[in-house]
């Protein structure tokens, strides 16, 4: 496979940027282990694993050989209590979960002890529909949050303050802004094969301690920004492989036309994921295709292109999860729906 990566202002990655990857195992499955049944969010830290499972409703933190240190939570909607697992974010004194059915995030200590929990009933940036906030948000801190703006002042998404109300819009919008989501012109966009024009703007976020990570969905932009808002620089990640990806989704869209039956969105990226050192990027790529990732280094200097051969990205499902270590030098990836974790060596 030949990788057409292009950059502003850069050349093409050199073939020592390409790294391939052979060997995956089983870290862990719902088929062979009740640690797990429905898991959806997986991270790394310290050397530990942690996982949140919609199925059994509980955080679960795990050493480097799969074995359990820690597991709490439950369903219901009192103190500590979830309906819903969406969201999970790991801090240096704290973690956070986000249920999207109670618009709440919840705030643990480490040993699982609840701190405070926080009911956020509008979203800040974009009131109506939906009227909680975006499952695709992102937590910086237990009080700040990057939450996608759909163009809104013409920007990307808002670094708001839940406790304080603060908002601060980011980025330059690629479309127009779309104040309320009208369900019959996005099945006749998808049943023409265009792109809903609420769709046009929507982004992935994410953060390390050095800034914040926004890639474009609809045109493939990397860009990160300080935690002020300030764009500090930008890379196109579309490869030589994803040339024809848009044209497969219209395709396919137009063949369901008005059908209630689940489509294709257009999307460059399946997840992304920020480390230690830089951001990695899970790519969306034609069936058949490997599983695929793009690393990008914190001051954007560096790309490197990782396939993992022995993975077509279909066995990652529709919404994969990964998490990666360049210290331990592992990389885990999760698919959802089978309720199965893979592990392998991360050669970055």
């Amino acid at each position: 496979m030949v990788y057409g990566c292009t950059y502003h202002n850069e050349k093409e990655p050199s073939l020592d940027n390409l790294h391939k990857i052979t060997d995956v195992s089983r870290f862990l499955s719902s088929d062979t282990t009740p640690l797990i049944g429905w898991p959806t969010r997986i991270k790394e830290s310290d050397g530990d694993i942690f996982i949140i499972d919609a199925g059994s409703y509980h955080v679960v933190k795990l050493d480097m050989d799969g074995h359990l240190i820690l597991s709490f939570g439950r369903r219901g909607r009192g103190p500590g209590e979830f309906e819903s697992l969406t969201g999970f974010w790991i801090f240096d004194d704290s973690l956070m979960v986000y249920d999207y059915n109670s618009f709440k995030f919840v705030t643990y200590d480490h040993q699982g002890n609840l701190i405070d929990e926080k009911i956020v009933e509008v979203n800040p940036v974009n009131p109506g529909f939906p009227p909680n906030i975006p499952i695709t948000v992102h937590a910086i801190s237990n009080r700040e949050l990057l939450i996608p703006s759909r163009g809104r002042n013409g920007s990307l998404f808002a670094i708001t303050n839940i406790y304080t109300g603060s908002l601060h819009y980011v980025g330059e919008a690629i479309g127009e802004h779309i104040d309320n989501y009208n369900n019959e012109e996005v099945i006749e966009a998808y049943s023409k094969g265009k792109i809903p024009k609420i769709s046009i703007n929507r982004v992935t976020l994410t953060s390390n301690q050095t800034g914040i990570y926004s890639f474009q969905q609809t045109t493939a932009i990397l860009e990160k920004y300080s935690f002020s808002g300030e764009l500090l620089w930008q890379k196109n990640l579309k490869i030589q492989a994803q040339i024809d990806l848009f044209n497969h989704i219209a395709l396919n869209n137009v063949k369901i036309g008005l059908r209630d039956e689940p489509r294709d969105l257009f999307m460059y990226a399946k997840a992304m994921e920020a480390s230690e050192n830089g951001v990695a990027v899970l790519l969306n790529l034609p069936n058949g295709e490997p599983v695929t990732i793009v690393w990008v280094s914190d001051d954007g200097s560096g790309l490197d292109v990782v396939t993992i051969e022995s993975i077509e990205q279909s066995e990652l499902g529709m919404w994969p999860s990964f998490t990666l270590s360049s210290s331990v030098g592992k990389i885990w990836m999760l698919n959802t729906e089978e309720g199965i974790i893979y592990e392998s060596e991360w050669p970055l």
